[in-house]
């Protein structure tokens, strides 16, 4: 499973339901609430001249419809994600935030 894989496997798991879309594959009719993510840029590490560790930067958006949703309050208790904004289009809020997924996996809710 390579590692947007994975993601994809551990948003649903935090969602708890599988409204979890690749920005590239999004759906215009889907059920709320749902998680679109997609890859904001990657974090290089350095030594020797060389890659030591390498991790994606992933923007994640929660688009629901409760102002006390609590897949957003879980994640703005975990370390790897970064609240960026929040916005409200047609009804919809929006909760973006930043996600520093580090290459080979790991949980999203260990540190």
């Amino acid at each position: 499973m390579n590692n947007r894989q994975a993601l994809q496997v551990e948003l649903e798991k935090l969602l708890g339901s599988s409204n979890v879309f690749d920005h590239s594959t999004m759906s215009t009719e889907m059920q709320y609430p749902a998680i679109v993510y997609q890859r904001h840029g990657v974090n290089r590490t350095f030594a020797n001249n060389t890659v030591y560790g390498q991790s994606y930067l992933y923007e994640i958006t929660v688009i629901h419809r409760d102002l006390d949703n609590e897949i957003v309050e879980k994640m703005l208790h975990m370390p790897s994600f970064t609240f960026d904004r929040q916005y409200i289009t047609n009804d919809l809020i929006y909760d973006v935030f930043i996600l520093k997924y580090e290459i080979g996996g790991k949980q999203l809710w260990q540190n």
